[in-house]
């Protein structure tokens, strides 16, 4: 059976109420993401622009420091994650929960090693071994690569490589760090779920933009908010009289 934890931040009580109802009504267990220091009425203000509150959600590098918790989320199957909506986004309290990197890369280091050969021969004969996922590496490999212009600008796309701009929709993604394990976890993504369809999903969500080469055409550039992203109505849907998708 699977081992769920309902993880909640509350500033005024509303989250902590409905979190402690889905952890009693699903026998989870409950963590509460408690600041280290107090968010006290003054710093809630959101109509103050100086409040602690307005302060932290103006500037998208903070991360508010949490209050020692001895659960460990690794254990864990499923995490149901609760927070107020602060600015149309979470607090940024909870990227201070979520954003922890070395247990991250641990996890992603478990899935190279059950999904990678362990060494290859390359074309010239050089034996290449696969290596330990950092927090560091990932950092430096990320870091270290230019992202794949749109459309590719050399012949026979040589400028092509695997990071792409991201354009998430409807949630932020900080630069740097936060970016790299990104773009790690869509390169995993990309590469697990070949051919089952899946990696639009991403597409849409992190705003990536997808070209399309076209033999003696220009190349035909989906960009965030062409309609063509959407998905299509099923064929009986339309026939059933429903307007489909426009295009």
């Amino acid at each position: 059976m699977a081992k769920k934890l309902v993880a909640y931040f509350s500033a005024s009580g509303t989250t902590k109420k409905t979190a402690e109802m889905i952890a009693e009504a699903g026998d989870f267990d409950l963590c509460e993401i408690a600041p280290k220091v107090p968010y006290t009425k003054a710093d809630l203000n959101w109509m103050d622009k100086k409040s602690r509150s307005s302060v932290e959600m103006a500037d998208k590098s903070i991360r508010p420091e949490i209050a020692d918790s001895n659960v460990d989320v690794s254990s864990y199957d499923e995490i149901i994650l609760g927070f107020p909506i602060w600015w149309y986004v979470a607090p940024t309290i909870v990227n201070t929960f979520l954003e922890k990197y070395e247990e991250a890369a641990a996890d992603l280091n478990s899935w190279q090693v059950t999904n990678c050969l362990s060494s290859y021969v390359d074309d010239d004969g050089m034996t290449h071994t696969l290596q330990t996922l950092t927090r560091e590496s990932i950092n430096k490999f990320w870091n270290d690569i230019k992202y794949c212009p749109i459309p590719s600008m050399a012949d026979g796309g040589s400028d092509r490589t695997i990071k792409k701009e991201l354009h998430p929709q409807g949630f932020t993604v900080a630069s740097g760090e936060q970016e790299n394990f990104i773009q790690c976890v869509l390169h995993m993504r990309r590469i697990e779920t070949m051919h089952d369809g899946q990696r639009w999903c991403d597409i849409k969500r992190y705003g990536i933009e997808v070209a399309h080469n076209r033999y003696g055409l220009a190349t035909d550039i989906l960009k965030v908010g062409d309609l063509r992203r959407a998905i299509q109505l099923p064929s009986d849907v339309i026939d059933a009289g429903l307007a489909a998708n426009p295009r």
